[in-house]
Formats: C-alpha cells, sequence, structure tokens
C-alpha cells in the first residue's frame, strides 16, 4: 500500500514548478493572457521562466521580487528589470505565480 510522506507538507507544493501556467487578465493588457510553458534551462533573477505559446512574452522574477509579465526588451536586459506589462505588486517571497493572490 501507499503512505502518504508525511515530511511532504503544503509549503514543499508551492515550490513545486509548473510546466504551464494559464493567466486571464481582465482588463488593461488583456493580450498578454494565455497559456504559458516553462523553458527549460533560462531563469530571471534565479527563478523560473516561462514563455507565451503564442508571441514573445514571458513570466519572470523582476529584479525586486514580483512576479511580472514582459516581452523581448526585458529579456535583453536579462530580466535585469522592474518593467513589465503587468505585474502582481506583492514580492513573491519564493512564491510560484499561481500561488499568490491575483496570480
Amino acid at each position: 500500500s501507499c503512505k502518504e510522506n508525511s515530511s511532504f507538507s503544503r509549503r514543499h507544493e508551492m515550490h513545486i514548478v509548473p510546466q504551464v501556467l494559464e493567466v486571464h487578465v481582465p482588463r488593461g493588457c488583456k493580450w498578454v493572457s494565455g497559456l504559458y510553458k516553462l523553458v527549460d534551462d533560462a531563469n530571471a533573477n534565479r527563478y523560473p521562466l516561462w514563455k507565451s505559446v503564442d508571441a514573445d512574452i514571458f513570466i519572470y522574477s523582476m529584479n525586486k521580487g514580483r512576479w511580472g509579465i514582459g516581452a523581448l526588451q526585458e529579456k535583453a536586459q536579462g530580466f535585469d528589470t522592474e518593467t513589465a506589462y503587468v505585474f502582481n505588486d506583492t514580492p513573491h517571497e519564493g512564491l510560484m505565480p499561481h500561488h499568490l493572490m491575483g496570480g
């Protein structure tokens, strides 16, 4: 029989990196809505990086620890920026984008 690993807590689950994220922006930059796939062997400020399946736009950790969605301009800066089309104003403190309010 399978036993639940008691050392695997909810906190650990929050740090599992999803392969795909779905973004829905209800107002403003609605065009960034859609599916984003994890980019293998790439990161932004030591955090995972996702790329839109439809365009050259990315979900990345901005340099002050907030999740943002930006494009080639931010990529050219190595994502070492605080610019983004849209962003979550709450510092992520290591949580993945889908675990934040509005994320």
